[in-house]
């Protein structure tokens, strides 16, 4: 076992200061010590540690007891539900994090802001983003526990209503992350006002819902009427976990129609499905002009990865990363999502 003095005074100290989730340039103010030191400083702790990033050096450092007051993943407080009132709606949202950067996540179709904080790897994920960033979660308008609103809303009225939380927040500039239906909203919102957006991170992305000749791995149009039928029929349980986490098991299965649920009725889901038939923003793909990272899973059921590549190919200058995983939602394999979105969040961060 690694003992606690094979690490050294400093090495102590940047440990405890990375818990609390100061970046390199913080802990380098802070230490009187040049930001390529602190980072040479922790390529040894992650050695003396056997890790590989600094969300596992604390979480491996708190397993020995190196850390006081850390708490485990479990115990981590769910961050308290909050609403601000946008045109005709009260929205809710979350925010948690004390990284130096904003990150604004833009959830699809089925989001819940305290059902989400009860599935471990979801919660997992939350942890590391919010080593890095402040992290602002909302439930959109007629999901989870934001309101229904009589009327339909279009993605101009989402884009709306995240303006508005992150007015309420104080987030003058943000890094939009959105996985699959978020995803025409963050890049619509990422090209129609890029002073608010410092960057774009696209995960698993929706970009087009229905097959065309120049689109041919999105679904044929006719299928939807099954996936109509398949959600009157199934609603209240575990509907398609088969396509969206493959390997889940009896427990996960009982989260996740909890999740759904409590996200939205049967007739908002149809309402989704439906529009989730009509997207199509790869007009505007080429429009954005901020850093982008593209990241999907190679062998994802519900958006294929195709649909990845061509996202990457057509929005200027954007990185694009393949994971080997299956799932389509990216928290249910985290970690090699989440080592690129913190090393894209440090070029952002320098950058300012």
């Amino acid at each position: 076992m690694i003992l606690d003095n094979n690490l050294k005074e400093r090495e102590r100290d940047i440990l405890k200061l990375m818990a609390q989730g100061l970046t390199n340039s913080q802990i380098a103010k802070q230490l009187y010590l040049a930001r390529e030191t602190v980072r040479w400083y922790n390529k040894q702790i992650y050695t003396k540690l056997g890790v590989h990033n600094r969300t596992h050096a604390v979480m491996r450092a708190q397993d020995l007891g190196f850390l006081e007051n850390m708490g485990a993943i479990d115990d981590i407080p769910v961050p308290p539900v909050q609403y601000v009132k946008s045109n005709d709606a009260y929205i809710a949202y979350q925010v948690f994090g004390d990284g130096p950067i904003d990150v604004f996540y833009v959830e699809g179709i089925f989001s819940h802001l305290e059902c989400a904080w009860e599935q471990p790897r979801c919660v997992w994920a939350f942890r590391r983003l919010g080593i890095k960033a402040r992290v602002i979660l909302m439930d959109k308008r007629g999901s989870g526990l934001s309101d229904r609103t009589p009327s339909a809303y279009s993605m101009e009225q989402i884009i709306e209503d995240i303006r508005v939380v992150l007015s309420e927040v104080g987030s003058k500039r943000t890094v939009l992350v959105a996985s699959c239906e978020g995803t025409p909203i963050a890049s619509l919102m990422a090209a129609k006002h890029p002073d608010t957006v410092s960057g774009l991170i696209l995960l698993n992305g929706l970009v087009k819902g229905t097959r065309s000749p120049d689109f041919p791995w999105a679904l044929p149009f006719d299928l939807y009427d099954q996936i109509f039928d398949t959600v009157r029929q199934e609603w209240g349980g575990p509907y398609g976990v088969e396509y969206f986490v493959p390997d889940a098991d009896s427990e996960f299965r009982q989260w996740w129609a909890k999740f759904l649920r409590q996200s939205v009725s049967p007739g908002e889901a149809l309402s989704g499905v439906q529009h989730m038939r009509e997207i199509d923003v790869t007009p505007i793909l080429p429009q954005i002009d901020v850093p982008t990272l593209v990241m999907h899973s190679r062998y994802n059921r519900v958006v294929r990865v195709e649909s990845g590549r061509y996202t990457a190919d057509h929005i200027p200058n954007a990185r694009y990363v393949e994971i080997p995983t299956k799932s389509h939602l990216w928290w249910w394999d985290a970690d090699p999502f989440l080592n690129e979105v913190e090393a894209f969040l440090e070029t952002i961060y320098d950058a300012m």
